[in-house]
């Protein structure tokens, strides 16, 4: 995790256009990397997918190697959904497409 952080601060550094895919489920685990892409001045967007819990949960049992059960529903029950303040923009998406606050 230490190399990636780094690579991310090097992108950081260079202005290059990073996109940081993790399940970021609380706001304390988001905190860290959104402050670091704050503190290099970049622009910082929350992608939010907003999936009913049991669909998620058949999706999940479909795919090659799943989530077991007890993991899943665990994430799905220490799930914070960001807020607006937590990011420049923040982008939700759910089964109808986009949902963005102001973009309606």
């Amino acid at each position: 995790m230490q190399t990636a952080w780094e690579r991310l601060r090097e992108h950081l550094r260079a202005n290059h256009t990073v996109v940081w895919d993790a399940t970021c489920i609380t706001e304390k685990t988001r905190r860290k990397t959104l402050q670091l892409g704050k503190d290099y001045g970049a622009y910082v967007q929350i992608v939010a997918f907003d999936v009913d819990p049991d669909e998620a949960s058949q999706r999940n049992l479909q795919r090659d190697t799943a989530v077991p059960a007890y993991v899943f529903w665990s994430f799905v029950n220490s799930w914070e959904f960001p807020d607006e303040t937590e990011a420049h923009r923040l982008r939700i998406v759910g089964r109808d497409g986009d949902r963005t606050p102001g973009s309606f």
